[in-house]
């Protein structure tokens, strides 16, 4: 089986990438085939050169994508910050995986700052029927009545339902069904609306009716199986 693997990173994420994919190779079953794309912005030649030498199992593949400098100028909001500290284009790239790969029906996105516990191909065989993602609720957003008041009233999502975008697997062919990615685009540029977590709201609010949540699957032990890196 062959497992498609995406991440997004730029020069100030490269570090981390470094322990996920190290955790992410040392935790794979060796009968299955890993192909791991990194959609990269800002990335140096030495952190490429560096990520790249990590990789000496011949069963994984590791690749770098540079977004398309046309599809980097469709995103105009440049306003919204990554953990409210500064702009990155990587905070969307998720969005856009599956009209960038349609040789890919599902796939795996995972966030640079987490470790991988277990296989990940457990986690890509999640079944997720003709749901748009797969993905694990986020206990913050309901635990503080800021946060739950703004996924409620701001994002339309109840806050018990409210999922982080920072591990996901995804239905590629139903979200190219839907044009999300046009879709997206054409929201994020006609309203220019303040996000607290930019990908992930427009996550949220575009797929919750279309969303299998880890509890619901089976698959609660992901949340101990993915770990972020403290940074």
């Amino acid at each position: 089986m062959t497992i498609p693997i995406f991440y997004a990173v730029d020069n100030h994420y490269a570090p981390y990438l470094a322990v996920s994919l190290q955790s992410l190779m040392a935790n794979a079953n060796p009968s299955n085939t890993y192909q791991i794309i990194i959609m990269a912005e800002d990335l140096s030649k030495t952190n490429r050169v560096k990520l790249q030498s990590l990789v000496t199992a011949s069963r994984f593949h590791l690749t770098f994508k540079q977004i398309n400098p046309a599809l980097l100028a469709e995103i105009t909001d440049t306003d919204n910050k990554l953990r409210m500290d500064y702009f990155t284009f990587t905070i969307y790239f998720r969005l856009f995986i599956a009209d960038l790969f349609p040789q890919y029906d599902k796939a795996v996105y995972l966030d640079a700052d987490t470790v991988v516990l277990d296989d990940i191909s457990h986690l890509y065989s999640t079944p997720i029927g003709d749901n748009l993602i797969a993905a694990a609720k986020d206990p913050t957003i309901a635990g503080k009545p800021v946060t739950a008041a703004y996924a409620t009233n701001a994002i339309g999502v109840a806050a018990d339902h409210y999922i982080n975008s920072g591990v996901l697997v995804m239905n590629l062919h139903a979200l190219r069904a839907m044009q999300f990615s046009s879709v997206f685009l054409n929201l994020l540029n006609t309203y220019h609306v303040t996000c607290l977590a930019p990908d992930q709201d427009y996550l949220n609010a575009m797929c919750q009716q279309r969303t299998a949540y880890w509890t619901h699957l089976g698959t609660s032990k992901w949340k101990r199986g993915l770990a972020p890196i403290n940074h």
